[in-house]
């Protein structure tokens, strides 16, 4: 089973990836899964991070996401979207994906365990936001 931990971000947003992405990366150097950024920007990511395993992949967000995000709330960009794009434009990739936010820090753990854990054969598996606990 091949598995990605993936962040998608614009330009505005790189920096917060690359922290979260790197965190991940200095947590588990001998992962069993890839870590990509995935944007609509021409993005370059510095060989530091490079180095670290970490890589980028520019998507177009295609007539869906633009609707999407030209009817749904103003305050969520474009890449809010992309997240959904990922199982369709990953599936010959990857048997797993693990979407994680840009603001999100994985100070501790076994990412490999949470990639594969038994998600009684539902297609996704989440977490509910903080803001969601009211």
């Amino acid at each position: 089973m091949k598995s990605v931990a993936a962040f998608c971000t614009d330009a505005a947003g790189l920096q917060y990836a690359l922290f979260g992405a790197s965190g991940l990366a200095a947590l588990d150097p001998d992962r069993g899964f890839d870590i990509r950024i995935f944007g609509t920007d021409d993005l370059q990511i510095p060989d530091h991070f490079r180095g670290l395993g970490i890589g980028y992949q520019q998507l177009t967000a295609g007539s869906a996401v633009t609707r999407l995000t030209k009817d749904g709330p103003s305050f969520l960009p474009e890449t809010a979207y992309l997240r959904l794009l990922l199982p369709e434009i990953l599936a010959d990739q990857y048997d797993r994906i693990l979407y994680l936010d840009i603001d999100l820090t994985v100070l501790h753990g076994d990412i490999d365990r949470l990639i594969g854990a038994d998600m009684l054969n539902k297609p996704i598996a989440a977490v509910r936001d903080y803001n969601q606990w009211e």
